[in-house]
């Protein structure tokens, strides 16, 4: 017999109940035991949560930058994977096409006009909230924040700012004692003088339909309510085109440069890369252009040759709306639908930390957080001034019109210019010709 046999056979009350006690004790261990074991084999055994990361963007800086964020995101982050996903040809149609048949996608990197479409159908979130909770109104420029809002609601942060400005020939200036002009009739001034010394005083071929938009959308961003023009863009109102403030004096203004001599009448005839060489090489001297430019010109120039950028933007209404304009590449947006909103947006907390967009800055020479950004030459050091003007109405003409009104614009401006529409009628067509109700 068991010596706890013996024991109970000899009828000892205290010792069968704390054997008794004992033996639940021991019965409770064992089970909390095997109960944690199982939870430590499910840990280890469980799939992690698989976020479907889409961008229209396909490869450089911007990417590289993206595949860094998320190792970091992953390692610190065992229980998510995030999958970068490549538009490519038919980006947009495959996005509607997720959205519309709740296929998987999680995160998605939109253009503004785009965002703006989606936003309407109701397609991707409203991160107001989110964006209010981050501080990100003081934290991120005011392009960045304008990039993703329609509504006064957050739909997204833009993610990569860029600047539009008036890149110069340094040299030439100096040589010839020119000033940096501050308003229109400075600018036109400005533009007599250089037509003695270069062939354009501006590089601004309009071959390209977008670069004709570039050098309207830096006058209209002064004149034009950019929430109103959006909304007008959600709606398809023509009406609302048609009436919108501003934009036949961005038209005028417009008009006024190019009859001031300030670009070549041959201009309809060079594109983007033509007007960049004929910067660089000396045969015009201001190029309007967005920051992304510096690229361009870095990879083309001649060692000797000595560019900036204006130091302040130039002046073309006495109560400018906003002084720059500005871009911001992608809005980064979440679908409506998404199964992990958790998980989306603890990455979507990560990408906007500083830590990521360290990264992002190391890459791509700048991002939309304030505090990563670098000074490091003159012309950065201008174009990070100027981002700091951006408010949410410097988005810039192009991101808030469909394709169709960017190469009704360029067309109808061209019409304009070679007097085969009227001035005071071209605003009017191109609201017409670009809307249908």
């Amino acid at each position: 017999m068991t010596v706890f046999g013996n024991l109970i056979e000899k009828g000892d009350n205290v010792v069968r109940k704390r054997i008794f006690i004992l033996l639940i004790l021991m019965a409770l261990v064992f089970s909390s035991c095997a109960k944690k074991i199982k939870k430590d084999t499910d840990q280890k055994t469980a799939s992690p949560v698989t976020l479907v990361f889409a961008t229209f963007l396909d490869d450089g800086e911007q990417v590289e930058a993206y595949r860094d964020i998320i190792k970091n995101f992953e390692d610190k982050n065992k229980d998510i994977k995030v999958d970068l996903v490549f538009g490519g040809t038919g980006y947009y149609q495959k996005i509607s096409d997720a959205f519309v048949n709740n296929k998987k996608v999680d995160i998605v990197g939109l253009k503004r006009n785009k965002m703006i479409e989606y936003a309407k159908m109701g397609y991707i979130k409203d991160l107001t909230q989110w964006v209010d909770k981050n501080d990100f109104k003081d934290k991120y420029y005011g392009v960045n924040l304008g990039y993703g809002k329609l509504n006064a609601k957050y739909y997204g942060i833009g993610d990569l700012p860029y600047t539009n400005e008036w890149f110069y020939n340094v040299d030439l200036f100096e040589k010839y004692g020119i000033g940096q002009p501050g308003t229109l009739d400075e600018f036109i001034d400005t533009c007599k003088t250089l037509k003695k010394y270069v062939k354009d005083p501006i590089a601004a071929g309009t071959k390209d339909p977008w670069v004709a938009n570039i050098l309207f959308g830096m006058i209209s961003v002064q004149t034009v309510n950019t929430d109103e023009l959006s909304n007008a863009f959600a709606d398809n109102d023509r009406e609302a085109f048609l009436s919108l403030s501003g934009a036949q004096d961005a038209v005028n203004t417009y008009y006024d440069l190019k009859k001031a001599g300030s670009a070549n009448y041959k201009a309809n005839n060079y594109d983007y890369s033509t007007s960049v060489d004929n910067f660089v090489n000396g045969k015009a001297a201001i190029f309007p252009m967005g920051s992304w430019a510096i690229d361009k010109i870095e990879k083309v120039k001649s060692q000797e040759f000595k560019y900036d950028v204006f130091e302040n933007a130039i002046n073309f209404a006495q109560n400018p709306i906003s002084k720059v304009a500005a871009t911001a590449v992608q809005v980064i947006t979440v679908n409506q639908k998404t199964k992990h909103i958790n998980e989306v947006m603890k990455f979507m907390d990560f990408l906007f930390s500083e830590e990521s967009q360290s990264i992002f800055a190391e890459k791509n020479g700048i991002s939309g957080l304030k505090t990563v950004n670098k000074a490091d030459t003159p012309v950065k050091k201008n174009i990070i001034d100027h981002l700091n003007q951006t408010d949410e109405n410097s988005t810039m003409y192009i991101d808030n019109i469909s394709d169709a009104m960017m190469n009704v614009t360029a067309d109808r401006l061209s019409q304009m210019m070679s007097g085969k529409i009227k001035i005071e009628d071209t605003w009017n067509i191109i609201a017409q010709e670009s809307s249908v109700k």
